[in-house]
């Protein structure tokens, strides 16, 4: 029976070392670096959802408080033409309003409302 030579069990004992060596020094840190780059980008992903929602409900509350504004400007409205407007304004399109003379009770009441629904947005 023949034993087999001296120089395999040195390879074998060389390609052992090389690969605890390449694991320990190399793989190790690596794997440690990419993953602590997934919870970063984790993190990022999860802060853009955020803000993508809060700015959604932004949004959907502005979109709230104008239509509401609207309902009351249309109900203490004085003119036909400015109701139509108002119901036909988005808040994305410039609208053109004709003048109306109106009262000073009535402006006062105007300026009013629309100065505590103002100060409800901010």
């Amino acid at each position: 029976m023949k034993l087999p030579d001296i120089t395999l069990f040195f390879q074998m004992i060389h390609f052992l070392l090389a690969y605890w060596a390449l694991r320990r020094f190399i793989f190790a840190p690596a794997l440690i670096i990419i993953h602590e780059q997934d919870q970063k980008n984790q993190l990022l992903t999860d802060k853009v959802e955020c803000a993508r929602s809060d700015l959604k409900d932004t949004v959907e509350q502005r979109q709230n408080r104008w239509n509401f504004i609207r309902q009351s400007l249309i109900k203490m409205a004085p003119s036909a033409n400015l109701q139509k407007c108002l119901l036909k304004f988005k808040v994305t399109a410039p609208v053109e309003v004709s003048r109306v003379k109106i009262s000073t009770a009535e402006k006062d009441s105007i300026q009013k409302v629309l100065h505590d629904k103002l100060l409800d947005i901010s």
